[in-house]
């Protein structure tokens, strides 16, 4: 039982080390970008891209995806009041919206749409607003589609944001000849979001359950880019309960299996804990390197190989035993 628990750590570790490599790379490829992008791209500037956001919970979050370093957006909100009344009604009130025509065509299967809502004030005018009998996230999102106008297509749910510099530094990345064919790609970052040709979706018949699957593995593309974050409401008590659970595990861990096996389980308990921080550190560019996860490994095998550490006697005692035996 206890080797079997050893080598379940060992899996999480590697697993926990490829992950937070993962957050270098592209918090190394995102620094990369953000430099081209002050330089100014001709190519980038003509991306454009509809942002399609479904289940709002707050107005606040609405405000977060208006605001994008980027000219070439629209940001399409569909909500049904029946079910989101006091958000749809906040939208209204603190956008200053007034109902327009509608005009667009129902390409994919969708509720039908009761009215379409605009900005009066000339800052928010990428912002449109959809009354529709939604049901689901999928529906919300296929409503949101029939009404959008760029090639690009960003699909987000209501706990995520896009990061300010995102469509900027994904336009970069589209100049790429290797990127230009990709009908859907993957930005693998802090909080993963996907980018999805219109036309391509369209005639896939829109958002489903199943819609990733649709797509050959050669008109897709996995980019290690942090466009996306996530809401960080509650990650205070998500914390405390991780670090009450960690403290029982290590607790039960010594009393049933040994200090070998509990002194590897703090090993992993601290190495998770400097991969969360470093992930989080990646969301600010600057205190970000791939150095940092070299020095955070460097620390990890000098623990292990450390004199004083538990691991180190453990071996030295097994190898006199052998040795007594022999």
């Amino acid at each position: 039982m206890s080797l079997i628990t050893l080598l379940l750590l060992l899996a999480f570790t590697v697993a926990i080390i490829v992950q937070t490599h993962r957050h270098a790379t592209a918090a190394s490829h995102q620094n990369f970008l953000h430099l081209s992008a002050r330089h100014g791209n001709s190519s980038a500037d003509l991306f454009g891209c509809s942002i399609l956001c479904c289940e709002p919970t707050e107005v606040e979050h609405i405000q977060r995806l208006l605001d994008c370093e980027h000219c070439r957006f629209e940001v399409i909100v569909a909500i049904n009041p029946a079910l989101q009344g006091d958000v749809f009604r906040q939208i209204i009130r603190h956008y200053k919206m007034v109902r327009v025509n509608n005009s667009h065509p129902q390409e994919t299967p969708a509720p039908d749409v009761n009215a379409l809502y605009r900005s009066r004030q000339r800052g928010y005018r990428h912002l449109l607003v959809i009354d529709s009998a939604v049901k689901n996230p999928c529906e919300a999102l296929n409503v949101a589609l029939n009404a959008s106008s760029y090639n690009h297509i960003i699909p987000l749910g209501g706990t995520t944001h896009l990061r300010r510099s995102a469509l900027a530094t994904l336009a970069l990345t589209l100049t790429d000849e290797s990127n230009r064919d990709a009908e859907l790609i993957l930005c693998d970052g802090s909080a993963p979001c996907y980018i999805l040709q219109r036309d391509p979706l369209v005639e896939r018949g829109g958002f489903s359950p199943s819609l990733v699957e649709q797509y050959p593995a050669e008109s897709k593309r996995l980019l290690y880019l942090a466009l996306a974050d996530r809401c960080d409401e509650g990650n205070t008590l998500t914390l405390c309960i991780l670090i009450t659970s960690a403290l029982s595990l290590l607790t039960i861990t010594a009393l049933l299996m040994g200090a070998l096996v509990a002194a590897c389980v703090a090993a992993t308990i601290v190495l998770s804990t400097a991969a969360a921080r470093y992930a989080i550190a990646c969301r600010e560019d600057e205190k970000c390197s791939l150095r940092t996860l070299l020095y955070q490994k460097g620390k990890i095998v000098k623990f292990f190989r450390s004199e004083n550490s538990i691991f180190h006697n453990f071996f030295v005692s097994l190898r006199k035993k052998q040795k007594n035996t022999t």
